[in-house]
C-alpha cells in the first residue's frame, strides 16, 4: 500500500510540473505573439504608404505615358491573379493568388487597383487614354486656324425658288418661291475654337488632379517666363484657356465676318499656340523624368515590403498560429491534470 502511495505522490508532482513548464511557456508565447503584431502592423502601415506614393506616381504619369497604374495579371486558364510570394515576373516583382485576399488569408496584400475583365500577363502597363497630348493636338490646328471663316457667308442668296437658281434678286427669288437671305452655314469661327480648347481644359483638369503634390518641382514657365512648379504649370496654361475663352467674340452676323484677332485675344492666342506646340511637351518631357526616378524607387520598395510580410505570413505566422492551436490545447491539458492532481490527492489520503 505504502508503495501504491508512492506512485500517487509522484504522479501528482510530475503533473504539477507539466502544469508549471506550460504555464511558464505561456509567457513566451505572449511575448511572441506581442513581437508578431507589433511587426505585422509595421509591415502593413509601410505597405499602405509605400502603395499609396506608388500610384500617386503612377496616376500622374500615365496622362504622359499612356501606361495605366494597375498591377495584374492572368494565367494561362484565365484565371484572375495578383502578384504573390512563390512565382515572379521577369523582373522579379511576386505574385499572389486572387483568391487569398478574397478569402482573407493574405488580407490587405493586393498591390494595386486591377479592374475586372483584364486579360494578358503582368498587364501593369494597360493603355491609358487619351493622353495629354490628344485634345491638346486639336487644340493647336484650330488655334493656328483661326480665324477660319470659310463656313460665315458674305451675302444673301435664294434658296428654294423654281426653276432652281432662278431667284437671282430678293423680288425674283419671292416671286419663284424661293427664300431671300443668308444661307445656313457651318459653325462660326469662334464656335470652332470654343469646341477645341474645352476639351484641352478638361484634360488638364484632369491631370491637375492626379499630380504628385510629393513631388512638386518647378519648371520653367517661358509664357510667363518664370519658374512653376507642375501644379502651377497645369493651373497657368488653364488659365490662359479661360483668358481667350472669355475674349472671343460671340457668333457673327452676316455679312460681318469674325475679324482676325487683336490686342489681347491675339496674345491669348499667340501664349496657347506657344504652350500646345512646344512649351509642354517640353515641360511634359521634364515631368516624366522626374517622376520616373522616384516610381522605379518606390516598386522597388513596395515589392520590398510586400516580399517581407508574405515571408512573414508564410513563415512566422504559421508557425505562431500553430503555437496558439497548442496553447490552447495546454489550457486543456492544465485542467485535467488538475483534475486529476485532485483525484490523486484523494486516493493518497485514502490509503
Amino acid at each position: 500500500m505504502a508503495d501504491l502511495k508512492q506512485v500517487f505522490s509522484m504522479e501528482v508532482e510530475r503533473r504539477k510540473g507539466v502544469n508549471a513548464s506550460i504555464v511558464a511557456a505561456a509567457a513566451s508565447i505572449a511575448a511572441a505573439i506581442a513581437q508578431f503584431t507589433e511587426l505585422n502592423d509595421a509591415y502593413t502601415d509601410s505597405l499602405t504608404t509605400s502603395r499609396n506614393k506608388l500610384l500617386a506616381l503612377y496616376k500622374e504619369r500615365r496622362h504622359y505615358n499612356g501606361l495605366d497604374p494597375a498591377v495584374y495579371s492572368i494565367d494561362a486558364s484565365g484565371v484572375d491573379t495578383y502578384p504573390y510570394f512563390g512565382e515572379t515576373d521577369a523582373i522579379c516583382n511576386p505574385y499572389f493568388p486572387k483568391s487569398k485576399v478574397i478569402d482573407g488569408t493574405f488580407d490587405g496584400l493586393e498591390p494595386l487597383e486591377a479592374p475586372v475583365g483584364r486579360s494578358g500577363a503582368w498587364a501593369r502597363n494597360q493603355t491609358y487614354s487619351p493622353t495629354e497630348d490628344a485634345a491638346r493636338g486639336t487644340a493647336l490646328t484650330q488655334l493656328n486656324a483661326y480665324p477660319d471663316t470659310s463656313n460665315e457667308p458674305t451675302e444673301e442668296a435664294c434658296t428654294g425658288e423654281t426653276p432652281e437658281g432662278s431667284g437671282t434678286t430678293e423680288a425674283t427669288c419671292i416671286a419663284n418661291g424661293g427664300t431671300w437671305g443668308y444661307p445656313s452655314s457651318g459653325p462660326s469661327a469662334p464656335a470652332i475654337l470654343t469646341a477645341a480648347l474645352n476639351p484641352w481644359k478638361t484634360d488638364i483638369q484632369s491631370i491637375l488632379a492626379d499630380v504628385d503634390s510629393s513631388q512638386d518641382q518647378t519648371y520653367n514657365n517661358p509664357v510667363l517666363g518664370s519658374s512653376r512648379t507642375a501644379t502651377q504649370w497645369w493651373q497657368d496654361v488653364i488659365d490662359e484657356i479661360d483668358t481667350c475663352l472669355g475674349l472671343l467674340p460671340g457668333d457673327p452676323t452676316p455679312p460681318d465676318q469674325t475679324p482676325a484677332p487683336t490686342g489681347a485675344l491675339l496674345t491669348s492666342i499667340n501664349n496657347l499656340i506657344t504652350y500646345a506646340d512646344t512649351a509642354i511637351a517640353t515641360f511634359v518631357t521634364a515631368r516624366s523624368s522626374d517622376l520616373g526616378g522616384p516610381a522605379d524607387t518606390e516598386e522597388q520598395t513596395f515589392f520590398g515590403v510586400v516580399k517581407l510580410r508574405l515571408h512573414q505570413v508564410n513563415g512566422s505566422l504559421s508557425k505562431l498560429n500553430g503555437i496558439k492551436a497548442q496553447d490552447g490545447q495546454n489550457d486543456s491539458i492544465i485542467a485535467d491534470n488538475e483534475a486529476a492532481i485532485k483525484d490523486l490527492n484523494d486516493l493518497i489520503e485514502s490509503l
